[in-house]
């Protein structure tokens, strides 16, 4: 059951919708804000600041109705129901489980290159890592990564 004063609940999707006011005062010729959707409290508070044209939600597989959550937290915010059809939604990101070494993962940690045995690839230890790791193999200050770009 979702907490009604976490991101999941109403309460904080109000959160989100000021993040969205925010966003738009900020850059009011913005396009698209991409989001995670688990449980839909920020893409609720987010479409409605922003319109459900300008946001698109990429469901990370936590629950079974994505655009029913997100409907069901917008339709007390707007008094109206929202038509499921109306939201942008991503469905098909869901992989099958956290962590799961699937080809284009091993892709991406090899670059197209070789594959080593699965062994050499996932750390053996179960230390924690002492840097974080990109699963692209690059870094924030990797020369392929595009500059980040302030909208204050």
């Amino acid at each position: 059951m979702a907490d009604p004063d976490s991101c999941s609940g109403a309460v904080g999707a109000l959160g989100y919708d000021a993040c969205g006011r925010e966003l738009l005062a900020q850059a009011p010729d913005l396009d698209t804000v991409v989001v995670a959707l688990g449980s839909g409290g920020t893409m609720a508070g987010l479409v409605h600041a922003l319109g459900p044209q300008r946001v698109l939600g990429v469901h990370c597989g936590a629950v079974d109705d994505p655009a029913g959550v997100v409907s069901a937290l917008l339709t007390p915010m707007d008094g109206r129901p929202v038509t499921h059809g109306s939201l942008r939604l991503r469905t098909d990101q869901v992989g099958p489980g956290y962590s799961a070494l699937t080809d284009p993962v091993m892709d991406a940690l090899t670059r197209g290159g070789p594959r080593p045995p699965p062994s050499s690839v996932l750390p053996a230890s179960t230390e924690p890592l002492s840097a974080p790791v990109c699963s692209a193999g690059l870094s924030r200050n990797s020369p392929q990564l595009p500059a980040a770009r302030s909208i204050a």
